[in-house]
C-alpha cells in the first residue's frame, strides 16, 4: 500500500496542488521536500496549506500463482472514500479504520 498522490488546498488562497508520484512513496517523498522547504518566501508552506485528497494504490501478493489486480482509491476531506461494499473494500477499510483513518469519521470532530 502507498501513496501515489496529494491534493493540498491552499488556504491564502483559492488554489490547488497535486503532488503525484509514479513510484511507491514518491508522493510522500514530494510532500516531506515541500514541508522541509517551510515557509521560504515564494515557497508553499505546509504548515499552513492542509490535504484535502489523498490517493492511495494497493498492490497484492500474487495468490494460487494468480495476479490479483492492483486497487487504487482516494480519501477525500471531509468524509469521502470511493471504496465499494465487495469483501476486498470492506477489508480496505477495515484497514484504515485500523492505521486511525476511518473515512466515516474525517472531519467529524
Amino acid at each position: 500500500m502507498w501513496v501515489k498522490s496529494l491534493r493540498l488546498s491552499l488556504k491564502a488562497g483559492d488554489g490547488r496542488v497535486v503532488l503525484e508520484g509514479t513510484r511507491q512513496g514518491e508522493a510522500h517523498a514530494l510532500y516531506a521536500r515541500l514541508a522541509s522547504l517551510g515557509a521560504r518566501p515564494g515557497r508553499l508552506d505546509p504548515a499552513a496549506d492542509y490535504v484535502t485528497q489523498a490517493e492511495v494504490r494497493v498492490e497484492y501478493a500474487a495468490r494460487n500463482g494468480h495476479n490479483i489486480p492492483a486497487r487504487d482509491f482516494r480519501v477525500t476531506y471531509p468524509n469521502k472514500c470511493n471504496l465499494g461494499q465487495d469483501e476486498r473494500d470492506r477489508l480496505l477499510r477495515e484497514m484504515l479504520i485500523a492505521s486511525g483513518v476511518d473515512p466515516s469519521r474525517i472531519g467529524a470532530d
